[in-house]
């Protein structure tokens, strides 16, 4: 509400607010660890907007200027100024989240004396005699520790992943429903998003963030076979047992526009 929506202002943006929203970004990339953190809760959330999504793209667009042709309210040394502060948050991002990955590597700093240690164990690794072609350990080492280690890193990882996945092909789906309401639809039916049956569907629409209102009035208005069905399972699915016809006309209506 703040943050962003005064980033994402590239053509006529409040010279000195932007300037302060992008200084305070600049420290927050300092933390790889809050980056990290806003990415996994809220950009691999379906139930939450894509914050370091829109963080970086905006930073990107300011970086870039204001596009050829826009009018805006900068003075050229006014948008020289941002479009420097903009190159800096996003390598201080880039920078961040190199530290953070070679943390997770256990890739010490190379100006540190731990990395000197590193590259002679490594130096001994590429020395070990060799057996069908695999390096053998001369004497027998318990790893089993960091293995599991490097195991559940590994899990966490490909959850994160299908997590990101999962909400990008959803994402998809609601874009093109808000489009074509029919066509996405089919989309998510047919990459599992959501189930085939009427009840399904009309869950679906009941519930998801995201979606058109008008588009589902449509949906629900035509008069094809499955969404005939849809819309008899959208009215099923309500309890209007003890309201007055007032309030449950309102919670009818509350989830689509009527055609």
């Amino acid at each position: 509400m703040i943050i962003l929506r005064v980033l994402e202002n590239v053509a006529q943006p409040n010279f000195q607010q932007k300037m302060i929203v992008m200084r305070f970004l600049e420290k927050l990339c300092v933390d790889s660890q809050v980056l990290v953190d806003i990415f996994i809760n809220y950009d691999c959330d379906v139930n939450s907007s894509n914050i370091f999504e829109r963080m970086v793209n905006g930073l990107l667009k300011t970086a870039q200027g204001v596009p050829p042709g826009a009018a805006t309210t900068l003075l050229p040394p006014q948008e020289a100024t941002m479009k420097l502060e903009a190159m800096k948050c996003l390598v201080a991002i880039l920078k961040s989240l190199g530290d953070w990955m070679n943390k997770q590597l256990r890739i010490p700093d190379p100006h540190s004396s731990k990395f000197s240690d590193v590259v002679e164990y490594s130096s001994e690794i590429t020395n070990l005699p060799m057996e069908n072609g695999v390096a053998t350990e001369q004497e027998p080492v318990d790893g089993s520790d960091s293995h599991s280690d490097a195991s559940n890193e590994v899990s966490d990882a490909s959850t994160i992943e299908q997590r990101r996945a999962y909400k990008l092909e959803l994402q998809e789906g609601i874009s093109l429903f808000n489009r074509k309401p029919k066509k996405g639809i089919e989309f998510l039916i047919n990459v599992k998003k959501v189930g085939s049956s009427p009840e399904e569907i009309a869950e679906f629409l009941k519930n998801v963030s995201g979606l058109n209102k008008t588009m589902i009035g449509d949906y629900l208005g035509e008069r094809e076979d499955l969404s005939l069905k849809v819309m008899h399972a959208y009215v099923d699915s309500f309890n209007f047992q003890d309201m007055e016809f007032d309030e449950a006309i309102r919670t009818f209506l509350r989830g689509f526009r009527l055609p």
